[in-house]
């Protein structure tokens, strides 16, 4: 596996990086224009992937479920190597 993975959907890119932690991940998120959007990042207070998004940006429905998306797909990559 490489440090850098890349998820292109229909209106953002998800940049995947191995986290300090073993089995997390850092995820960066950029609009097709290259904006910087936001992070997901494990958090262990809720034993979850959340997403924290920049100051001054936009979401509409299309967006956030493409986070929501993505977010379960690194739930279920989380619950299989657990």
């Amino acid at each position: 596996m490489s440090d850098l993975m890349i998820t292109n959907t229909k209106y953002l890119t998800f940049k995947k990086m191995k986290s300090h932690c073993k089995k997390t991940y850092d995820v960066a998120i950029e609009n097709k224009q290259g904006y910087y959007l936001g992070t997901i990042s494990w958090y262990g207070p809720f034993r979850k992937y959340t997403f924290r998004p920049d100051s001054d940006t936009v979401w509409d429905k299309s967006c956030l479920n493409e986070i929501t998306k993505y977010l379960d797909q690194l739930m279920k990559e989380w619950s299989s190597q657990s």
